[in-house]
């Protein structure tokens, strides 16, 4: 991810809720050309709502704070 990572919050420019940057797909396509696709989700009306944005489509509201120490793991029983 270029200009976003994961646990971003985000919002469409022009407005909008904040989204929580959850991933990325590096070769959306559009068009004719691949481009960086940036999966988000937020909140609205008890509702979880779910969409993959172009990154030219958003603009930062805040940067992640801290950062993963990596992949989650589950303990097996």
């Amino acid at each position: 991810m270029e200009r976003f990572k994961e646990g971003d919050l985000v919002q469409v420019r022009g407005g909008g809720p904040d989204m929580l940057v959850v991933g990325a797909y590096p070769d959306m396509q559009c068009g004719d050309e691949a481009i960086m696709g940036i999966f988000c989700v937020w909140d609205c009306d008890h509702e979880l709502h779910a969409r993959v944005f172009a990154q030219d489509e958003l603009d930062i509201v805040r940067y992640e704070r801290h950062a993963r120490p990596g992949p989650l793991k589950i303990p097996e029983n």
